[in-house]
């Protein structure tokens, strides 16, 4: 009794920091998408990654003591050209071309991704209860997505194959760098590998953004480093959604991660679509249907399912 007991208290932690950063991910979503009314793709991406890798420097000076970063430790973190470099980039160029909604359905493949990855470079045991949980989650996203589903049929102008193959590209990058992280941690301080990954992540955006590489792709009327006459306070709040997305949330789903099973952690994730609902529900008035509520649901049953293997 007392060993189950510990147990138990072992996994809270871990569980927590998952559940935080899934909330960070849903939450930022929302933010970001808010900012896009007024800073276009590349200008924000580098204003919401360049707040957040401050944020995550100043955090390493103030709360780690002997900090030494090896030259293989940089190029290690060089993951983070994956997520959230690749990863947002390819995210952002398949939006301009697809639907929001079949780059939500495209982007819930994530877990089953990451299980399938852990499961071929890990070899982790996929066991039947985890496969159970997996798709009852993943059903509970595609409910939380509400009638959207229904939309994928549709090729209107823009709507094309290669956008869908953007968010695909975009969805595999992020789920290789989950399974490769899960495995980096083991040598590397969590806040020092999501430090040094989100600095590799800023170099890819600045570049994207130097080179006008949305405007030649006409996904964007911006030039190379076109900056925007803007309020302070847009500035503000464009760097704050930056750290909830990024520096919080990667910094969270590391701290889970490095004590939980990559098969486990990637559980949390169907969360995310969850409180990102929730949060347009209260920061953008979008209303809550009754089968997005049961679709919530089924998530937290998965994530609930998925602690029975342990």
């Amino acid at each position: 009794m007392p060993i189950q007991k510990s147990k138990i208290v072992k996994n809270i932690w871990p569980c927590f920091f998952l559940f935080l950063a899934s909330v960070c991910w849903g939450l930022g979503t929302v933010f970001t998408k808010a900012m896009l009314s007024h800073l276009e793709p590349g200008c924000l991406l580098s204003t919401q990654l360049m707040a957040s890798v401050l944020f995550l420097w100043s955090a390493v000076f103030f709360s780690e003591k002997k900090i030494k970063i090896k030259t293989k430790d940089i190029w290690v973190s060089a993951t983070g050209l994956l997520e959230p470099g690749l990863a947002y980039a390819f995210a952002v160029t398949g939006l301009a071309w697809t639907t929001a909604s079949k780059a939500s359905l495209i982007s819930t493949c994530e877990p089953l991704a990451i299980l399938f990855l852990a499961v071929v470079f890990l070899k982790e045991k996929l066991s039947r209860t985890i496969v159970i949980a997996s798709f009852l989650a993943m059903s509970g996203v595609l409910l939380v997505l509400g009638n959207d589903w229904r939309s994928l049929p549709e090729m209107q102008p823009g709507n094309t194959f290669l956008g869908d193959i953007f968010i695909g590209i975009g969805t595999l990058c992020a789920a290789i760098y989950v399974t490769v992280s899960h495995r980096l941690l083991q040598n590397t301080k969590p806040l020092v590998l999501v430090t040094l990954q989100q600095s590799w992540a800023l170099i890819l955006a600045i570049g994207f953004w130097a080179t006008g590489f949305f405007h030649v792709l006409n996904i964007s009327t911006e030039k190379a480093l076109a900056v925007p006459s803007l309020s302070p306070q847009i500035w503000m709040q464009a760097g704050l959604s930056g750290i909830i997305q990024y520096a919080l949330a990667f910094w969270f789903y590391m701290l889970g991660l490095k004590k939980m099973p990559a098969s486990i952690a990637a559980l949390f994730l169907t969360l995310v679509p969850f409180f990102g609902v929730l949060g347009s529900m209260l920061f953008l008035s979008e209303a809550l249907t009754l089968i997005q509520a049961l679709g919530a649901v089924l998530i937290i049953m998965g994530v609930l399912v998925s602690r029975l293997t342990e």
